[in-house]
């Protein structure tokens, strides 16, 4: 039974250590740093790290502990012009991507088009979806990019409503007007 939450009233059942894991060779886990995700919110590239500064030896019954750890990243991400819905929440985004890295005067975003003045393009290949599926769809575009040689756009519905003209969201998607 695994551990569960203390209720009120009862007591948590007793979970054993599991013999082979503490009797293990190698160190667990296996590595100090993983990448556990890829993501592109409003233009801004991020990769979520996993660091695991203690990690247990079975075999030696040791516990050792990483004080220094250098992660350098290579990254190549093709160019996908993100349409966001304001200028504001591009603000915000650089805002907040600044406090998060330790050069925060290298962060440069996307050219944002305001609802006075929206970028008219030609895709080969649009996807529309929301704000928080952007980072999922990002792959299929660069896939399309790569693989199939489309120009490939991504617009959010948030953006569309913010930055086209039209009676409702259907009529404001660029290029579909009659």
């Amino acid at each position: 039974m695994p551990p569960s939450p203390k209720q009120p009233g009862r007591r948590a059942a007793f979970v054993p250590p599991r013999a082979a894991a503490y009797a293990a060779a190698g160190r667990r886990p296996a590595t100090v740093a993983s990448v556990t995700g890829e993501h592109n919110q409003l233009g801004f590239a991020s990769v979520s790290l996993r660091i695991n500064p203690l990690r247990y030896e079975g075999s030696s019954r040791t516990l050792f502990l990483v004080t220094d750890v250098t992660i350098t990243l290579d990254c190549e991400l093709p160019f996908i012009k993100p349409t966001i819905g304001s200028r504001r929440q591009w603000q915000e985004a650089a805002a907040l991507t600044q406090l998060s890295v330790i050069n925060p005067e290298a962060v440069d975003g996307p050219t944002v088009a305001t609802a006075e003045s929206p970028t008219p393009t030609t895709v080969d290949y649009l996807i529309i979806t929301t704000n928080t599926l952007v980072s999922g769809f990002t792959a299929l575009a660069n896939h399309r990019q790569a693989h199939n040689g489309f120009t490939t756009e991504i617009l959010t519905v948030q953006g569309i409503r913010t930055n086209y003209a039209g009676a409702d969201t259907q009529q404001r998607i660029p290029g579909l007007h009659h």
